[in-house]
């Protein structure tokens, strides 16, 4: 299994293109109950702030993982265009250093911005309750 991270932000997209990419979380919640439908996918959280929309998942093999990410993020935007040259990915190791960066806001707008935490803790929450989120012990 391989810990994939695929996302966009104010780094690598103009805010129009993150405009065109979040999610609300209401979006968020009917494509994570429909996240069987992605094989390899097999356990995901989605943060999508102002500032980003991230996807964190589990996935079989990085290949197939990134490109079931790209359906699934699609499928719940409605937006089909070809963006890699706005968007990363990580993996493994490299997810969870992403993702404590994020959380920890060291890798936000403003360095130190108090509301990302609760965001991450949200996206989590959202995740475990409707039954896909990351364990723990990632």
């Amino acid at each position: 299994m391989r810990l994939l991270g695929l996302g966009l932000n104010h780094k690598t997209a103009p805010v129009a293109l993150r405009e065109r990419f979040a999610l609300s979380k209401e979006k968020v919640r009917r494509g994570l109950q429909h996240l069987g439908e992605y094989d390899p996918l097999h356990e995901a959280v989605v943060v999508s702030t102002c500032n980003r929309s991230e996807i964190y998942a589990m996935a079989a093999d990085e290949a197939s993982g990134v490109e079931a990410i790209h359906r699934f993020w699609a499928d719940m935007t409605g937006q089909r265009e070809n963006i890699d040259e706005y968007l990363y990915t990580f993996m493994d190791e490299g997810c969870v250093r992403h993702l404590f960066r994020v959380a920890s806001s060291l890798d936000s707008l403003v360095i130190g911005e108090g509301q990302i935490l609760s965001q991450v803790k949200d996206a989590y929450a959202m995740a475990h309750a409707v039954g896909t989120r990351l364990p723990v012990s990632v």
